[in-house]
């Protein structure tokens, strides 16, 4: 969720998750249907070192990060599982950035 130069319309596509989010929750709310938009930042996976394949970019972006490291796909699963639960009904619309934890 951050702007960098040269890279408008990767932040322009991020910006529109915002709103999609916002969006949904309005059109389907009545339907009883929540939506949560998950943010996650660079997160290690297969595909993820495939597609950026410098693993100078890598490190460099990992020590940007509480913990200095990446985020790892089941960072996210207990969130994802929460959200998915009837103990927040009422949180619609909305999103989450995830970073991984402090300590790791």
């Amino acid at each position: 969720m951050q702007a960098n130069p040269g890279l408008a319309p990767y932040g322009a596509s991020k910006a529109a998750m915002n709103i999609l989010a916002n969006v949904a929750h309005q059109e389907l709310a009545g339907s009883g249907i929540r939506t949560v938009a998950l943010v996650p930042g660079l997160t290690d996976t297969p595909g993820m070192r495939d597609s950026v394949g410098d693993d100078d970019y890598i490190e460099r972006i990992s020590q940007t990060y509480p913990g200095r490291r990446l985020g790892r796909p089941q960072d996210i699963v207990l969130l994802t599982a929460f959200l998915c639960s009837s103990a927040i009904s009422e949180l619609s619309g909305t999103v989450i950035s995830v970073r991984p934890p402090a300590t790791g």
